[in-house]
C-alpha cells in the first residue's frame, strides 16, 4: 500500500481509486472558495469533536434514503472508511478475540486487526455474498465477537449481498450475539438502493461505515461510522483520545458540495461512466488472453486471471518493476495464500495506453 501511494506510476490498475479526471474538482473547488470567502468561517480552530454537526445531520438525511434510520447523534465522522474500521475495531474487540471477515477482502482492515492482535478468520465470498454454511460454522466453532463485512459492491470482487442472505447474516448475528460492521465505502455508486444489513436492523447490532473519499476526494478524506448511540459515544471517545482535533475545514468542505446541488449530478455522472467502462475494461481483458473475467453489478473492479501465469504475485512484482501496479489476488487473502487472479481498476483499465503497455508486459513477461 505505501508503494502504491508514494509513486507516480506509469500504469496504475491496482489502485482503490478512479482517474482523477473522474472526480469533481471544479465543482469543489468552487465549494471550498464559497467557505473562505465567509468572514465568520473559523478554520484555527479544532471543531466538534464527532464531526461537523451539518454534515452529521446531512449523512443522517442520505441514509435515510436507504432506509436506514439514524440520527446526527449516531454519526461519528472518521478520517476516511479505514479510520472509521479501526475505531470499530477497537470499539467492539480486545486482543485476543476472533472476528470474521469477507475472503478475499480488504487487506487494510487485514492489517489492522492483526496490528490490533485479533485473530481474523475468513467467509468466503459467494455470488449472493457471504458463504452462509461457513458463516454458521466459524460462528460456531470460534465465537467470534463481530463479522466484518461488505454488502454493496464487495472489495475485490465487486459482488452485493442478496436480500435473503443480508437477512440470515442477521439472524445468526441475533442468534450468536455478535456485532455486523458493515462497510460501505462504494455505497454511493449504488443506483438500485440494494438492501443494506443496516437497513433492517437500524443500527442495533449493526455498525454502518461509509465515506466520501472514493466519491468525492481522497485528499479530503472524509468519512462516517453510524451506530447505535453507545457505540456512537465510545467510539467517540477513542477517536477523541488518538487524534484529538478534527478536520473540521474539510467536513464543511464535504457538506457544502452536498448542499450545492453538484454532488447528485456528479455521482449520476460517475455511475453513468462506470456503468460504460466496466463492459468495456472486461472486453479488452478477455482480448488480452484473460478468462474468468467477473461481471459486477457495479462498481470499480473486476477480477480475472491468465491462463499462462500461475503467481498473480510474481507477475506483479516483475510488473512493479516495468513501472505497471497491479493487485494480485494474494493481497486480498489471510495468512499468505497465494492466488492466480488480479483485481483491475475498470477507470485505469481505460486510460491510454493501459491495455497497450499491459499487453506488452504480458508478452515479455511470458518470453522468459
Amino acid at each position: 500500500m505505501r508503494q502504491q501511494m508514494a509513486k507516480q506510476w506509469r500504469i496504475n490498475l491496482g489502485t482503490g481509486l478512479l482517474p482523477d479526471e473522474w472526480y469533481p474538482d471544479p465543482d469543489l473547488r468552487m465549494a471550498i472558495r464559497s467557505l473562505l470567502r465567509d468572514q465568520r468561517l473559523s478554520i484555527s480552530n479544532y471543531g466538534d469533536s464527532q464531526g461537523y454537526a451539518p454534515l452529521r445531520v446531512r449523512i443522517a438525511e442520505m441514509l435515510m434514503g436507504l432506509k436506514v434510520g439514524t440520527t446526527a447523534d449516531q454519526i461519528c465522522l472518521t478520517i476516511g472508511a479505514s479510520h472509521g474500521l479501526e475505531l470499530v475495531m477497537r470499539a467492539l474487540v480486545r486482543p485476543g478475540d476472533y472476528v470474521l471477515v469477507d475472503e478475499p477482502g480488504y487487506y487494510n482492515l487485514y492489517s489492522a486487526l492483526t496490528g490490533y492482535g485479533v485473530h481474523a478468520i475468513g467467509v468466503p465470498r459467494m455470488d449472493t455474498g457471504p458463504c452462509l454454511e461457513t458463516l454458521r460454522k466459524l460462528l460456531n466453532d470460534y465465537k467470534p465477537k463481530a463479522f466484518f463485512t461488505q454488502s454493496i459492491f464487495h472489495n475485490p470482487t465487486g459482488g452485493c449481498t442478496d436480500p435473503a442472505t443480508a437477512h440470515e447474516i442477521l439472524s445468526l448475528a441475533k442468534n450468536h450475539d455478535i456485532y455486523v460492521v458493515e462497510d460501505d465505502v462504494y455505497g454511493d455508486f449504488d443506483d438500485l438502493y440494494r438492501t443494506r444489513i443496516a437497513s433492517l436492523d437500524q443500527l442495533n447490532r449493526v455498525v454502518l461505515i461509509g465515506s466520501f473519499s472514493k466519491s468525492v476526494s481522497a485528499s479530503i478524506r472524509i468519512g462516517y461510522v453510524a451506530a447505535n448511540i453507545d457505540i456512537t459515544n465510545k467510539i467517540n471517545t477513542i477517536k477523541l483520545n488518538g487524534v484529538i482535533g478534527c478536520p473540521s475545514f474539510s467536513e464543511m468542505a464535504v457538506y457544502a458540495f452536498l448542499t450545492s446541488g453538484n454532488y447528485r449530478k456528479h455521482i449520476t455522472r460517475m455511475r453513468e461512466r462506470l456503468f460504460i467502462v466496466r463492459e468495456v475494461a472486461r472486453n479488452k481483458l478477455s482480448e488480452l488472453g484473460f478468462t474468468d473475467i467477473s461481471s459486477p453489478g457495479g462498481g470499480f473492479f473486476v477480477c480475472a486471471r491468465h491462463p499462462k501465469i500461475d503467481s498473480a504475485s510474481h507477475f506483479s512484482e516483475k510488473a512493479a518493476a516495468a513501472n505497471i501496479l497491479l493487485a494480485p489476488g494474494d493481497v486480498f487473502l489471510l495468512n499468505g495464500k497465494t492466488a492466480d487472479w488480479f483485481r483491475f481498476n475498470v477507470g485505469h483499465l481505460m486510460k491510454p495506453n493501459g491495455t497497450e503497455c499491459l499487453q506488452a508486459f504480458i508478452r515479455e513477461y511470458l518470453k522468459c
